[in-house]
């Protein structure tokens, strides 16, 4: 396009009612607050301290594995919308449940996706119990079996968590509960060996950054 040195071009014309530096600030806020609460709830399954945030990036690695993680980056998607009347009678309500249930449907889905690589890697190492064809109670001291306790920031020894479907705690629990003493006493055995281990892997831990520190 060639403009005359005589000739001026208008300058745009903003639509009626239109406020770009207000509703971009409005949008940065909506998307601060969908994310935080978002994260909040995949936090009651995932540890902050055990989560980490990426930007413009197709894959990560680890010092402890600098090779490229075979798993792929997922996407993840979630649309909400506000009604016209609710905006027109100010129903600020409406926001708060609209935002609400944004940050839930995004929660939902990050956390089908820790499922699905827990899954995924407990099938490759094959690490897995079934629980399907046998009874609850030697499923889950094989379980106990093939796990390891942690180590939380103050140096305990952090409890695993079971994550079960719907209904299947309270069968697990009463399945549990009324095994007799020997079963009781052998998994507390149990429970204690891998406490002491916890601890144990904690303390070599320890020591080797206390070998590698300079004087």
């Amino acid at each position: 396009m060639h403009v005359h040195e005589d000739q001026q071009v208008a300058p745009p014309r903003r639509e009626y009612g239109s406020y770009p530096r207000e509703a971009r600030a409005i949008r940065n806020a909506v998307g601060e607050a969908i994310a935080a609460l978002a994260r909040k709830k995949v936090h009651a399954l995932v540890p902050e301290e055990n989560t980490r945030r990426f930007f413009h990036g197709q894959g990560w690695s680890s010092p402890a594995s600098p090779d490229r993680a075979p798993d792929d980056m997922v996407t993840i998607r979630q649309e909400t919308s506000i009604g016209f009347a609710d905006v027109a009678d100010q129903n600020l309500s409406k926001v708060l449940a609209t935002i609400t249930r944004a940050a839930e449907g995004m929660a939902e889905q990050q956390v089908i996706n820790v499922f699905q690589a827990i899954t995924k890697a407990c099938d490759s190492s094959g690490n897995v119990v079934d629980a399907v064809n046998r009874a609850l109670p030697d499923a889950f001291m094989e379980m106990l079996e093939k796990i390891e306790f942690g180590i939380d920031r103050n140096g305990e020894v952090e409890m695993p968590t079971i994550a079960v479907g719907p209904g299947m705690g309270e069968r697990m629990l009463a399945s549990l509960e009324t095994q007799p003493p020997e079963f009781q006493a052998r998994a507390e055995a149990m429970i204690a060996e891998k406490k002491a281990g916890a601890l144990s892997r904690e303390r070599a831990r320890l020591e080797r950054y206390r070998q590698a520190s300079p004087d």
